[in-house]
């Protein structure tokens, strides 16, 4: 006898709602898939979130069956909304199996803050001050709840603009935040945080952080960048891996023979406003690469956006602000934060980027540079 469909609702009127056949999807959109083990549809103002995972063994068979994933993301939203932290609203969890299904409620007229991320900073805009702020202290109010949540990133938080609303999606593997505490407030912040440090000045990012250390944000902002720095040089995700990975083509588009990289909003740089340079193939290459790994600690940086692939020693960089001033303040934090990376500093200068941002650029092979 095959397995039913069992399932367990919020309340009645969800119910009511949603019919007799819940897991019927017929005439609905699907609008993300996860490798096989999730994938999420929409239909009428729901979210239909699908678990199958490939559960190969007895015992990965058991324990779904014992802890369905969505019940588990379903009791993770329900401890977020008696913390009174503004959370997805849930319908109700189903299991069919080793297979199960949360239903949510659309928020409408949100995005993730990502995508809002990705709107600003697409076409060389600035992202308010007032958004940031309101962004970290919907952080602190869930640190100071003393939860954890490993996958916590601005992709898992939507925005409402219209309302200045945050809030928080796909919260499964949330924890009580016990051992480990500060570490693990550092990871949150360094994934949530890791665009704003692209092009977020020192100042203002240690005011988004005195909304969750009030008595000590510079401390925080330095074990922040400490941690940050670490994390790439010492991590599973180091960027010896990142580094085949790219070399592989990976997080770069070809367009018209042209290698274009893709910045931390997963968005590829435009070659609008670049500077053309030529360099020997070899230095080129080095300084192509130089700029990714630089990325990855999220410095500040006069980025390479781009690089020919048909004609070696061809790079498109993006220039300088002409006769733009770099503060003693700011050129003494990019040089402490390039300090942690491990690399020379007399490859580095300061200069100003087009939306007025301090920012390093790498001159290692500076006397080689022929503008075309």
């Amino acid at each position: 006898m095959s397995d039913k469909w069992r399932w367990y609702f919020a309340d009645s009127g969800s119910a009511a709602i949603l019919g007799a056949d819940p897991a019927d999807l017929s005439g609905a959109k699907q609008v993300r898939d996860m490798e096989d083990e999730r994938t999420v549809y929409y239909r009428d103002g729901f979210f239909f979130k699908s678990y199958h995972p490939r559960c190969r063994g007895l015992t990965e068979k058991l324990r779904e069956r014992l802890f369905p994933t969505a019940k588990q993301e379903f009791r993770a939203i329900m401890c977020l909304r008696r913390h009174e932290l503004a959370v997805v609203e849930p319908v109700a969890w189903g299991v069919c199996g080793t297979r199960s299904m949360l239903i949510t409620r659309e928020e409408k007229n949100c995005c993730s803050v990502m995508e809002y991320l990705h709107r600003r900073l697409a076409c060389g805009g600035k992202v308010p001050e007032s958004f940031l702020l309101d962004w970290s202290r919907f952080l602190a109010r869930f640190i100071a709840g003393g939860l954890y949540f490993p996958d916590f990133h601005c992709g898992n938080i939507l925005y409402n603009e219209a309302e200045e609303r945050f809030v928080l999606v796909d919260p499964l593997g949330l924890k009580r935040n016990i051992f480990n505490r500060s570490k693990r407030i550092l990871r949150m912040l360094k994934r949530e945080f890791g665009v704003v440090f692209d092009f977020a000045p020192k100042p203002l990012l240690v005011r988004m952080l005195a909304e969750i250390d009030s008595a000590d944000p510079e401390g925080l902002y330095r074990r922040l960048m400490e941690y940050n720095a670490d994390y790439v040089k010492n991590s599973s995700m180091r960027h010896g891996k990142r580094l085949k990975r790219f070399r592989a083509g990976a997080a770069t588009l070809v367009v018209d023979g042209v290698r274009v990289k893709y910045s931390h909003c997963e968005v590829p740089f435009t070659l609008e406003g670049t500077e053309k340079i030529a360099l020997p193939p070899e230095a080129a290459n080095e300084l192509w690469e130089r700029d990714y790994i630089l990325s990855l600690y999220h410095l500040p940086l006069l980025r390479v956006a781009a690089r020919s692939d048909t004609e070696p020693g061809i790079l498109y960089r993006r220039p300088a602000m002409s006769g733009g001033e770099v503060s003693a303040a700011d050129r003494e934090d990019l040089f402490a934060r390039l300090a942690l990376t491990g690399f020379d500093r007399k490859d580095f200068d300061c200069c100003v980027d087009l939306a007025g941002t301090a920012v390093l650029r790498d001159r290692k092979f500076a006397a080689s540079e022929q503008l075309c």
